[in-house]
């Protein structure tokens, strides 16, 4: 069966669209003026047939474009510092239109000017693939059948170091066929020129460790056992880089994506909000939780500022400076919102939180 791909682009400002100044990173100093300055409907736009089911997305790590899903097959990109839409790209099958592959995970180039689509279908006839495209126009750069013996993909990244080459899955056994695939990691040339290289995954093979920390970002893993040692691993390597006992493991969290060796986190009962340094092996608890659920965790690049989404029942954003522990309840979130959040990101430089639910996205950024 042949993937077909087309691409339809609707644009709001046109390509040309001007450099917009930067807005102020999030400290300690600055995190008390952090409120919400725009808002974007999922249908703020004039294109009849892009229609976005979720608030998933994942946000470029410049915080100047983001992408979505569509409820058929592909993708939405948007203009953060303008809320306007840049254009859409759909992946269909020429074979039978009517089951379009689904987007089950994207990523972004670490210099925000590509992102890559990991694209497939619930059918196990239907191949899997991926699609790399730029982010300034949705002009297709690369594309990659995704062979199927190496088992189901569910997760992708582009290389840090040559992101116009490699391209990196995360894979677990298939899902139709347990016996078919494994835990790995492997990375595929895009250029075709160089063979596919795989490794265990050190986190899904570990036998002791009973917990993975979910949304972390790769190449980053974090696992704990049941005892409390927590560990760092690097998915393309398999390695551990650092370990850390703690006195309860850690259920959930966010790694600062700029450093990535500060944790912020909690236990399976949200007793408390810590913040872990892998580095030092220092953990501070920061203040209690009493039992209340936290929807995300972000951390600024300093290390000095954990953000909170949707704490309890409350659509509430709040912040707590880690120095003294102080707490800053900066407002709600937008009322549209008929749910909790599907997605929650900080740009790479804290300067942008955007919060993502089933209306749209809503931008914050430090005003004044």
């Amino acid at each position: 069966m042949r993937v077909v791909v087309w691409v339809l682009v609707w644009c709001g400002l046109g390509w040309g669209v001007l450099a917009q100044p930067s807005p102020t990173p999030i400290t300690r100093e600055t995190v008390g003026d952090l409120a919400p300055v725009r808002r974007v409907a999922w249908d703020a736009h004039d294109a009849p047939d892009v229609s976005i089911p979720s608030g998933w997305f994942t946000l470029s790590p410049d915080g100047t474009r983001l992408l979505t899903g569509r409820s058929v097959a592909g993708g939405v990109l948007w203009d953060v510092p303008t809320g306007t839409l840049v254009g859409a790209y759909g992946v269909g099958l020429e074979a039978d239109p009517t089951a379009p592959p689904n987007l089950i995970d994207a990523r972004f180039s670490p210099d925000s000017a590509t992102f890559a689509a990991l694209h497939g279908a619930p059918s196990p006839d239907v191949p899997y693939g991926v699609w790399v495209f730029d982010a300034a126009d949705l002009t297709e750069r690369a594309r990659l059948e995704v062979p199927a013996d190496y088992g189901y993909p569910f997760r992708v990244w582009l290389d840090d170091d040559a992101p116009e080459r490699y391209v990196w899955l995360e894979f677990q056994p298939d899902l139709f066929d347990p016996d078919l695939g494994a835990w790995q990691v492997v990375r595929f040339d895009l250029t075709g020129e160089g063979a596919p290289q795989a490794v265990p995954s050190g986190p899904e093979n570990d036998p002791d460790s009973v917990v993975r920390v979910g949304r972390i970002p790769a190449p980053l893993a974090i696992t704990a056992t049941e005892g409390g040692e927590v560990k760092l691993w690097d998915l393309q390597t398999a390695r551990v880089t650092y370990t850390v006992q703690l006195p309860t493991p850690p259920t959930f969290g966010r790694v600062n994506q700029t450093e990535g060796v500060h944790f912020v986190w909690r236990d399976a009962l949200s007793d408390s909000l810590n913040l872990l340094d892998f580095v030092s092996g220092q953990n501070v608890v920061i203040a209690p939780l009493e039992g209340e659920y936290i929807q995300a965790l972000m951390i600024s690049p300093a290390a000095d500022v954990v953000l909170a989404v949707h704490r309890g029942d409350a659509p509430t954003v709040e912040a707590w400076r880690v120095a003294d522990g102080q707490r800053l309840a900066l407002g709600t979130y937008w009322e549209a919102c008929s749910r909790v959040p599907d997605s929650v990101a900080l740009s790479n430089d804290g300067a942008r939180l955007v919060i993502g639910c089933d209306a749209g996205f809503e931008v914050w950024e430090v005003s004044g």
